[in-house]
């Protein structure tokens, strides 16, 4: 997951938690947890939880739910990948195939959101909202 990441500064006791963090949430590469334009972490991530609309396709051991403890120490490592909750470095496109099956796709050219299941797939109109400027007088 952290690719050219320097974790020299990490004792083997926080490398063990955040591996664990790692196998819950089933991701490999920073790429499994960041938006799919690939500039953002995603909060669900951030959070500890595994996103509904993302399946991995590998077999993975069972890892029960880390304690908050850990996923602070989770949170504090993705911060060094962040500035003002944007990557540092956004992520090239893809070059190989993903180990992960999405459910949600959204039409650039309609603004239309899929929902795609084993049985269905659902539409959502539009899933963009109108651009409207919002200030502090207008909330």
């Amino acid at each position: 997951m952290i690719g050219s990441f320097d974790c020299s500064h990490f004792v083997w006791a926080d490398t063990q938690r955040l591996n664990r963090c790692r196998i819950y949430l089933q991701v490999l590469h920073l790429s499994n947890i960041a938006s799919a334009n690939g500039t953002a972490i995603l909060q669900c991530y951030k959070d500890g939880n595994r996103c509904p609309y993302r399946n991995s396709t590998l077999a993975w051991p069972y890892q029960p739910r880390p304690p908050e403890s850990t996923w602070l120490l989770w949170r504090q490592t993705l911060q060094m990948f962040e500035i003002r909750s944007r990557l540092n470095m956004p992520l090239d496109p893809w070059i190989a195939a993903s180990r992960q099956q999405w459910t949600l796709f959204v039409d650039p050219t309609n603004h239309h959101l899929y929902h795609i299941t084993n049985s269905t797939t659902q539409i959502i109109l539009p899933c963009v909202h109108p651009r409207t400027r919002h200030t502090r007088q207008s909330d």
